[in-house]
């Protein structure tokens, strides 16, 4: 049992360091190209223009989502220019949030447990989750069946919902505001590690 206790503190320890390792990475191999940002391999360019979005959409943030220890993907954080970062996670806010996944090789059933999971901790009334639970679990089911092999792109326009993209291909249309507040609580809210908070909202000091 101590070793264990002793085995699960240097890993913690381990990954607080390769939390402060990451973060000097990414700011070193974005100097090297002023257009994009590097996150553990993933590449996330600084600024980008796309349809459904009036004006240029500017990176703020990347950073690494981990589970167990282990890297499970990368995201990028976009919001609209002049919008301040610290907006990012208003409700009015238009965003668009990258995904690349760390194992290419993910099994759909993990992918949807992981879905799963994070939708129902971000409801604490168990009457909220019972209502929008059909909805949700039908989204899961396609989430998993979705490919980590490609970028998952979501953009999020607050009078029409987030539409999720996999290798440039509409996947799936959320909606319903209790819907998109989950989802994207999931990354930005009060229950997401602080660490990736912090470093998805404004890692770039943008």
């Amino acid at each position: 049992m101590f070793m264990l206790m002793l085995a699960a503190a240097c890993q913690a320890q381990s990954e607080t360091m390769q939390d402060q390792l990451l973060l000097a990475t990414t700011e070193r191999q974005s100097g090297a190209d002023d257009d994009e940002v590097v996150e553990r391999n993933a590449r996330f360019v600084r600024e980008l223009v796309t349809a459904g979005f009036g004006r240029p959409l500017r990176l703020i943030g990347t950073a690494t989502w981990n589970e167990h220890y282990l890297p499970l993907f990368m995201a990028g954080l976009y919001i609209p220019e002049g919008v301040a970062r610290n907006r990012a996670a208003d409700e009015l806010t238009p965003r668009r949030m990258e995904l690349v996944w760390r194992n290419r090789l993910l099994a759909a059933d993990r992918i949807g447990r992981w879905w799963q999971q994070h939708f129902r901790s971000q409801f604490s009334r168990n009457e909220d989750w019972q209502r929008n639970q059909p909805r949700i679990e039908e989204y899961v089911t396609r989430l998993a069946k979705a490919s980590p092999r490609h970028r998952w792109v979501f953009e999020y326009q607050p009078d029409a919902g987030t539409v999720l993209y996999v290798n440039g291909r509409k996947v799936l249309h959320f909606v319903g505001a209790d819907i998109n507040r989950a989802l994207w609580n999931i990354w930005l809210g009060e229950r997401t590690s602080p660490v990736f908070r912090k470093n998805i909202t404004g890692k770039l000091g943008l």
